[in-house]
């Protein structure tokens, strides 16, 4: 499964807060040294406007590169943003955000996407920092490396190395402002790939007209506004419905099994032509795996296989040569093809180990 370059960094930074903000940092382990820091730094964010360098390289080799224009207006309870990115692959693209409504604009393909603004995300970047440390910490071992001046900042230098071996998620670094928490620099390892943002402009509290956080589109850009399709954000259906959605019928826990079904959710991103249907089983209460389904597109059935990355490792089941990933934390993915059918099994607790992923794979009916 070979990860292709960002399709552009602009995304991935205004829809990296669906995952982070859903993640809580319950159990977190950061260095007590480090929570001492970050309670005597700054409290009260402030609005700012940036300039931030992203640089990706795959494979050690430098592929891509983009700057990033960012106004953040914090001032009430609505948040509200703007990027602005541009870069010879992916074109120009904006995002904005008036504190109700994201749109993102990307007039190299004359189309934007519209849906609801995350509530409060990416205002306070101090408590957001923390967060994102507290999710780190249970796949990584934090450590403070020392104090190190970066375009004029004094900060912390943070070093997060993973806890497991042979995981997708390698090492992060982060250098963290001492007087107000932001992260003006970072580097993270990610399968083949790896990602360092640098904020070479940083200026607190600009003037900043309103108007910077709407968008008047093109008339002929195409508008998708992702709420309009209830099915963008999961719908919960029967295993009957997804068969018939399908058009075929696919494999599933057998019903006198240990494992108890909990739910079937249907995603359909009908933008990038992606279907997609999650079992989820759980025993005794408690969630353990999950089975996901993606109906190929046909577009990628003419592309054929991609290339393995180094952290996955051959397996075969069901008579199939498939691929084992682990993410660390008691967290793999095994995925395999069948019938036509893209399929991957996902542990959500330690409790489920690789002998007890093979076995129940294996007896899908």
């Amino acid at each position: 499964m070979k990860l292709n370059k960002m399709v552009a960094g602009i995304l991935m930074t205004v829809l990296t807060g669906v995952l982070m903000s859903g993640c809580a940092a319950k159990g977190t382990i950061i260095p007590e040294e480090l929570i001492s820091k970050a309670v005597s730094a700054y409290e009260k964010p402030k609005p700012y406007y940036a300039e931030v360098k992203i640089d990706v390289y795959e494979d050690d080799k430098h592929s891509e590169s983009s700057i990033h224009k960012e106004w953040v207006d914090n001032s009430d309870s609505l948040i509200k943003r703007r990027i602005e990115s541009e870069s010879d692959e992916s074109g120009k693209m904006i995002s904005t955000n008036d504190g109700e409504t994201i749109t993102i604009y990307m007039e190299k393909d004359k189309s934007a996407m519209v849906m609801k603004a995350i509530d409060g995300y990416g205002g306070n970047y101090k408590e957001q920092t923390i967060k994102d440390l507290g999710v780190i910490s249970k796949t990584h071992e934090i450590s403070i490396k020392g104090e190190e001046q970066v375009n004029g900042f004094d900060t912390y230098h943070l070093y997060a190395t993973p806890k497991e071996e042979n995981t997708i998620w390698g090492a992060y670094d982060y250098w963290i402002d001492k007087n107000n928490w932001f992260v003006v620099k970072s580097s993270v390892e990610s399968a083949n790939m790896i990602i360092k943002t640098e904020y070479v402009k940083l200026e607190f509290n600009p003037k900043m007209d309103a108007g910077l956080f709407v968008q008047n589109l093109p008339e002929d850009v195409k508008i998708e506004n992702i709420e309009d399709n209830p099915d963008n954000e999961g719908r919960e259906i029967t295993l009957e419905e997804a068969a018939e959605i399908a058009g075929k019928h696919f494999l599933s826990v057998e019903g006198t099994s240990e494992y108890k079904l909990k739910k079937v959710t249907y995603l359909n991103f009908e933008k990038i032509n992606h279907r997609e249907f999650t079992q989820s089983y759980e025993k005794d209460g408690v969630e353990v795996f999950q089975l996901t389904i993606v109906i190929p597109d046909s577009k990628d059935e003419k592309e054929g296989k991609t290339e393995r990355l180094p952290e996955e490792s051959e397996i075969q089941v069901r008579g199939k040569t498939g691929s084992l990933m682990n993410l660390g934390a008691g967290t793999q993915i095994i995925f395999w093809e069948e019938d036509g059918l893209n399929y991957s099994f996902i542990t959500t607790s330690p409790d489920i180990t690789n002998d007890d992923a093979i076995r129940i794979i294996n007896n899908l009916e």
